[in-house]
């Protein structure tokens, strides 16, 4: 809590001790005895006990207003704000007289920093003669920034009063604001030179001289607190204040467990207790004592900052967002809340936020930290220059500051000044020589920039700092790795083996090594055996189970994978990996499930967004694809893969305005980016603005001449165009630079366009003779031979795929297609071995489940049609196999559901025709 705060607390306490006037006599059970003693026990500054002896009067006579009024200044002084309104409230119900009750009730007001409510019960000229309430509604207007009306009331009380303790201390924080210590100090000794015996003022010298840097004078203060007053919370309070920021956390414990006994329900305490946990590194107990806080006080600021910082550090950081803004919009001034809060931004990817709430005061700043967080948020916003700028200011004004240096010389290597670069990080390496962060940031981007022999002399005074270091000894192996030194890699990633047996990026380094020289044994016996020892190791469960995908051990890859994500279920690559073997499985429904639960636990995390998008695009579920990107344009906005999402989702759900207006902020974003390139190039053309689509495809030329992407667009829209003949030179361009069967596809069908069949039959013949086990060509023409009839020509194609590549797929669902409309016995078995090859496809359990059917096997194949167009909602053939089977079954009310869905959904498609005519028969 900063000084004012707590000087404008002691303030408003000063108000409660005025009202002295305390007697009392022997002990006995009646009401007017037992507020008597409870005023002894005052007298003796016991407030717990008179608390005691209060609620027992209380309990006994409830229309008492002088033991309802005692009982709210009892409360007040204990820090129970709440409950001292509540019985002043009481007290004036029963008719206790204003000049009594409204300082008490005024006093709790401030406390719960009703300061508002202060000044406008105390607007008429009423109680102009009360020094104490002049003093309080001087209080308020001081809390709310009002100085000259605070000081006009604080100098009216002293007319009043020439030695009120509050309204001197009132000017001695007016005098603080204002930048005058000497006046302040001024006002600070009169206090407890007019009033040796007032708490309050020894509590204000105390926090005043803290704040000057003077502890020992500070705790001589709190200590003439505790001599006058051993039971005073504030005292103990304020010596554990002092206690923290010394460091000297087992003296402030014990001062806190001293005030929490006096004041057990005083809201400072539990403020108190939370920055003690927040300074010793536990944040979730600070966040518990604060909750405490902002329950009964929520505009308590100094515990709304507080907060914002345990939640920043917690990295809940919407959260931590609005206990920032909040605090940062009623103290502006506060430059720690500020930089706090465009922090909060920066990690939250909102960098354009961090820089809207910096840019008041960047321009004069002269703090070096401020100007770092600014250049970091210029540097997340792409906007190199702006960044280097600010963080050469920092550097300039804390030159001997490695972070800085480090973070300037990242910033030049994002705008392509790599010998500059090097030069703030080579800096930033020798200035700091207590941590490894700069110079491993040095040697991890000599690595990037394949300068090897600068990394290891990077590397070498931190090998020789840390010894013990296992990350050390992996960059020394990356960076031998590099040199082509394999022995001596080898030799590095062994020795941080040795240092650290479960560090397992050297164990990755060594399997890749091994797998470089094509021993994929050893590399699989290295990843098996670090899992024989760490079982529960997510990295290498999931390195393992990459492997077996990579090696078509299908069955152990899902056994692996899942056993990482049931490890730490949370873990956002392993269950990505994961989900994407579930793709590859036809299993999207689970890889579904799977993200959707990694989203609840990471509910803001781009990759996780990303990834249930592309699911949902996969499945058919556009609607829900669209909303997905959504959140992530929001969740990364400068991101221009998120952008690129959400415009391609817009192109699939048909709304090409706003899919070329995100793909166009992609664009912004990463000027070359060229699947948003392409993506745009596409939109236009759909909507037939050739001139636009072709002037970002002569961009992609301009901007990667020796790639295909930008030929194969501009070859795209002159075939709309019905420009075959000016397309196939574009077509043919691409393929020389690509050279794969994509390309050739895609050449053969404008060949065949343009007339020229023969030649595209030529063509592909070639590339047949080039690629004896290419099946992408083959499985191509299966597919135009299916289309246009030739069973026959089509049956051909996909058997030689077969006789390559045994059990593959793809090709066995397309050849029992084929057979199917050959009218070849052959189709139900071959469907069945496609299935067992790959079960979970939709497409496969489409072809088997319809050719049930058609051979009458309801039991089997109605479920295996449900279960793929669950799978892929979106896909209408299914949907219609799905509706002719209930027809089937006599389930008409089912199959008339689903035809109406297909009907409203897709207004074209190959069957439109067919499954109109069975609605209406339905």
């Amino acid at each position: 809590m900063s000084t004012q705060a707590h000087s404008l607390a002691a303030a408003a306490l000063a108000t409660a001790i005025m009202l002295g006037a305390l007697s009392g006599c022997g002990k006995t059970e009646t009401p007017a005895a037992l507020l008597a003693e409870a005023k002894q026990f005052q007298q003796k500054g016991d407030h717990v006990s008179a608390l005691i002896q209060l609620k027992n009067a209380v309990a006994q006579n409830p229309s008492d207003p002088e033991a309802r009024l005692t009982l709210g200044e009892t409360y007040n002084k204990l820090g129970d704000a709440v409950s001292a309104e509540k019985e002043v409230r009481k007290a004036m119900e029963l008719g206790m007289a204003p000049q009594r009750t409204l300082p008490e009730l005024l006093l709790a007001q401030l406390l719960q920093g009703q300061f508002q409510k202060v000044i406008d019960a105390t607007a008429d000229n009423a109680y102009t003669a009360d020094v104490k309430v002049v003093s309080q509604r001087g209080a308020a207007f001081y809390q709310l920034g009002k100085r000259a009306e605070a000081a006009e009331a604080f100098e009216r009380a002293l007319k009043l009063d020439p030695g009120y303790p509050v309204a001197l201390m009132g000017l001695a924080n007016i005098a603080m604001a204002n930048e005058d210590k000497a006046g302040a100090a001024r006002y600070v000794e009169l206090a407890v030179t007019k009033n040796p015996k007032d708490i309050q003022s020894w509590l204000f010298k105390g926090d005043f001289e803290r704040a000057q840097g003077n502890p020992a004078a500070a705790l001589a203060a709190y200590d003439q607190v505790l001599a006058l007053d051993p039971n005073s919370a504030s005292g103990h309070l304020q010596k554990a204040y002092l206690f923290i920021a010394e460091r000297r956390y087992d003296e402030a414990a014990v001062s806190l467990a001293a005030a929490k006994k006096n004041a057990p329900k005083n809201l400072m305490v539990s403020y108190a207790s939370a920055m003690l946990a927040f300074t010793q590194g536990k944040h979730a107990a600070a966040l518990d004592s604060l909750q405490q806080v902002l329950r009964v006080a929520p505009d308590h600021m100094p515990s709304v900052l507080l907060a914002g910082a345990v939640q920043f550090t917690l990295k809940s950081l919407p959260q931590a967002e609005q206990h920032l803004k909040k605090y940062h919009e009623a103290h502006p001034e506060s430059d720690y809340a500020r930089k706090l809060l465009a922090s909060t931004r920066i990690a939250a990817g909102d960098p354009k936020g961090a820089i809207a709430v910096l840019a008041p005061v960047v321009g004069a700043s002269q703090d070096a930290q401020l100007l770092a967080i600014a250049g970091k948020a210029y540097t997340d916003h792409r906007e190199f220059g702006k960044a280097t700028e600010l963080l050469e200011r920092a550097s300039a004004l804390d030159p001997k500051k490695a972070q800085l240096r480090t973070a300037l010389g990242l910033s030049k290597l994002e705008q392509g000044e790599e010998a500059r670069a090097l030069s703030e990080l080579e800096l930033a390496s020798t200035l700091d020589q207590t941590t490894s962060h700069a110079g491993t940031t040095l040697a991890m981007t000599a690595l990037r920039l394949n300068q090897f022999d600068k990394a290891l002399a990077a590397l070498a005074p931190l090998e020789a700092r840390t010894p013990g270091d296992p990350m050390i000894q992996n960059l020394k192996g990356l960076a031998l790795l590099g040199k082509k030194d394999l022995a001596a890699a080898r030799a590095a990633f062994e020795k941080a083996l040795a240092l650290h047996p479960d560090f397992f990026p050297a164990v990755d380094n060594l399997a890749r090594m091994d797998m470089q020289a094509k021993n994929l044994d050893a590399t699989r016996q290295r990843y098996e055996a670090f899992v024989a020892k760490y079982p529960n190791n997510v990295e290498a469960l999931t390195a393992l189970g990459a492997m077996a995908v990579a090696q078509r051990r299908l069955a152990e890859a899902g056994t692996l994978l899942e056993r990482a994500n049931a490890v730490d279920p949370a873990a956002v690559g392993p269950a990505i990996v994961l989900a994407g073997h579930y793709v590859r499985m036809g299993a999207a429904d689970k890889a579904l499930i799977l993200m959707r639960k990694l989203l609840v636990a990471n509910p803001d995390n781009p990759a996780v967004l990303d990834q249930l998008g592309q699911l949902q695009v996969a499945t058919g579920d556009n609607g829900s694809a669209m909303e997905t990107f959504t959140k992530l344009t929001v969740a990364a906005p400068q991101s221009a893969e998120a952008h690129f999402r959400l415009g391609s989702a817009h192109a699939a759900m048909n709304n090409l305005p706003s899919a070329s207006a995100s793909l166009k902020r992609a664009l912004v974003l990463q000027p070359d980016y060229l699947d948003a390139q392409l993506a745009l190039a596409s939109a236009h053309l759909r909507q037939q603005q050739f001139n636009d689509a072709l002037g970002v495809a002569r961009a992609m030329q301009k901007q990667h001449p020796k790639l295909p992407v930008g030929y194969v667009a501009e070859a795209d829209v002159l075939l709309v165009q019905n420009k075959p003949g000016a397309a196939i030179p574009l077509y043919d361009k691409a393929f020389s630079l690509g050279n794969n069967a994509e390309l050739l596809i895609k050449l053969y069908e404008a060949l065949r366009i343009g007339g020229k069949a023969k030649e595209a039959d030529a063509r592909v013949q070639q590339w047949r003779a080039a690629h004896p086990d290419d099946v992408k060509v083959p499985g191509y023409l299966g597919e135009q031979y299916i289309s246009n009839k030739k069973y026959q020509l089509a049956i051909t194609e996909f058997e030689a795929i077969l006789k390559k590549s045994p059990g593959y797929p793809s090709a066995l669902n397309n050849l029992a297609v084929a057979y199917e409309l050959a009218g070849d016995a052959r189709a139900l078995p071959t469907a069945e071995l496609a299935f067992k090859a790959l079960p979970g496809s939709a497409a496969v359990m489409d072809t088997l489940g319809w050719l049930l059917v058609q051979k009458g096997d309801l039991a089997r194949g109605l479920p295996l049609l449900r279960d793929a167009s669950a799978r892929l909602p979106g896909v209408p053939e299914i949907r219609l196999h799905l509706a002719k089977a209930l027809i089937q079954a006599k389930e008409k009310e089912a199959a008339r559901k689903e035809l109406e869905v297909l009907l409203e959904k897709h207004k074209q498609f190959p069957q439109l025709e067919e499954a109109r005519g069975l609605l209406k028969q339905l």
